[in-house]
């Protein structure tokens, strides 16, 4: 949430509500740290090892900060991308991130 007041992850660095060195996990650094490249959006593959990354993207969407969208397979993957590529192109949207645990 602290992100998504601040208008990004680059504000709340700036304006001290988001910490330089914050004690979080690893999976919601990789987040942190793809929002900090424009990635919001991302296409994933979830599976039993992956209920960290499930977790995280969850409260991350529930903000607002992310978009997530959850797919079966990795070639339903890589239909999406196609089409989020092709979306990005015409509307200039922001990054995408494909994720298979």
């Amino acid at each position: 949430r602290t992100i998504v007041e601040a208008g990004g992850i680059e504000q709340a660095l700036a304006d001290g509500s988001l910490p330089q060195r914050p004690d979080i996990t690893l999976t919601e650094g990789v987040v942190l740290g793809l929002l900090r490249q424009d990635v919001s959006d991302y296409i994933c593959v979830l599976g039993h090892g992956s209920t960290d990354l499930g977790e995280v993207l969850r409260v991350y969407e529930l903000s607002g900060a992310v978009r997530t969208y959850a797919v079966r397979h990795e070639t339903e993957a890589a239909h999406a991308a196609t089409l989020s590529a092709a979306r990005r192109r015409q509307q200039g949207a922001k990054r995408t991130a494909i994720l298979a645990a």
